[in-house]
């Protein structure tokens, strides 16, 4: 079997498509994760400000904006040397 430059390139499309459909499904685990932390003001004191968990969640949305931009770019690049 011949590992031709063109077989390769199809199985690094094929690579990126895959990320691109597991994409949602870490962004959807990583949006989700502040409602497993404990709330800050409660007996033992020792939870997670509501200011800090929104930080958290728009820097995780902003990941996945600059992910999902990058994969599109990549994704483009390689339809058009077809």
């Amino acid at each position: 079997m011949e590992n031709t430059p063109q077989k390769a390139q199809g199985q690094g499309r094929r690579k990126l498509i895959e990320f691109a459909m597991i994409l949602p499904f870490g962004g959807a685990i990583l949006v989700g994760l502040p409602l497993l932390w404990p709330a800050a003001g409660g007996a033992s004191d020792r939870g997670v400000s509501t200011s800090s968990a929104m930080i958290y969640l728009f820097s995780a949305w902003f990941v996945m904006i600059v992910l999902a931009s990058w994969l599109s770019w990549r994704l483009r690049r390689y339809q058009a040397d077809d």
